[in-house]
């Protein structure tokens, strides 16, 4: 099948998903009480479907020209920093502290944020994707260490991975050439994909045992957020199996983000 295609059937899926996910928290709020955090996640699903509903426009009524800096993009990252802002609502007591990991993570995002620049040749839309994403991932990483819903120990394997992405894709970008640029690029998607499908493994367990629902919203966001970054570092193929994880992170999120609601 055709990439341009099965992008087009991926983000249809993605588009009546989130349909659904939005109507159904309308209605976890309009049957509950005041539900800041549910509130913030509605509306953040609500700009992620407005930017598949554009981009799934763009593509069908201009399908092959480049998207401009748009709407699209801007629902994309309003969706991220709401978020944040989800995430800083149900935790917080939390604050996002100077630390070695969050160093590390702004210094990849600045170096992917070049590159997304040197692919695309958009200045704009990179530079604000990379703020909004890379706070978004400070956010998940600082959760992730101080209230560890897994041991600490498998987040560094995590990190090493993310560094070693970056290293393929340096590589591809500016070492290899021709053949061996297509083979470094294969083993970074396959590479890069490992935390993800880790993530949906214990996630997907967690949720059936329905166990410490505020880890789980910890390690959703973990998964989200990487099958965002697979996604921006991959082509093709590769780029829609990032985007069917993303899918799935959402519908997790929502299920967990209905439990923390029954609390209140």
């Amino acid at each position: 099948m055709d990439a341009d295609l099965l992008g087009i059937i991926v983000t249809a899926i993605q588009v009546i998903v989130l349909l659904v996910l939005v109507y159904g928290m309308v209605g976890h709020i309009k049957n509950s009480r005041v539900d800041l955090p549910a509130i913030l996640f509605m509306f953040s699903m609500f700009s992620f479907l407005l930017n598949d509903i554009y981009w799934l426009c763009f593509d069908i009524l201009y399908s092959g020209e480049k998207m401009p800096f748009s709407v699209n993009a801007i629902g994309e990252y309003a969706f991220m920093m709401l978020l944040v802002s989800m995430y800083k609502q149900l935790f917080d007591s939390y604050k996002l502290r100077i630390s070695l990991e969050n160093m590390i993570i702004t210094v990849m995002t600045a170096i992917y944020m070049c590159l997304w620049i040197r692919w695309s040749g958009t200045w704009t839309g990179n530079i604000i994707g990379a703020v909004a994403f890379g706070y978004l991932v400070c956010i998940i990483v600082g959760l992730m260490i101080e209230y560890e819903p897994i041991p600490a120990k498998y987040l560094y394997y995590i990190l090493y991975i993310a560094i070693a992405q970056l290293m393929f894709n340096l590589m591809a970008e500016f070492v290899t050439s021709g053949a061996m640029t297509a083979t470094v690029n294969n083993v970074m998607y396959a590479v890069t994909y490992v935390p993800a499908l880790i993530f949906l493994t214990i996630i997907t367990l967690r949720i059936i045992k329905k166990s410490d629902n505020k880890g789980n919203l910890i390690l959703t966001g973990g998964f989200l957020v990487w099958s965002f970054n697979a996604m921006y570092v991959s082509g093709d193929y590769w780029y829609e199996l990032g985007d069917l994880l993303s899918t799935i992170a959402t519908v997790y999120l929502y299920i967990e983000m209905k439990r923390e609601g029954e609390k209140i």
